[in-house]
């Protein structure tokens, strides 16, 4: 540990020696689920809509093969 810039950095904050790991303690808090519920199937976020026929008609464009075609 005492190579880390920051250690050396802030040295006066860090003890000489470290105690350990934290003592284990309970966890004091938990969300009460309803039995036999079912989880919400529903989208977080508006998705992007778009129309089928335009998708496909880009899909179908021509693909350039040289440089010039690309660049134009």
């Amino acid at each position: 540990i005492e190579n880390l810039s920051v250690v050396r950095e802030f040295a006066d904050v860090f003890p000489d020696e470290l105690p350990g790991l934290p003592p284990a303690r309970e966890i004091k808090f938990d969300i009460e689920l309803i039995p036999g519920a079912e989880p919400i199937s529903k989208a977080l976020y508006h998705c992007i809509t778009m129309d089928p026929s335009k998708v496909e008609a880009i899909t179908k464009w021509p693909r350039p093969t040289t440089v010039t075609e690309v660049r134009s």
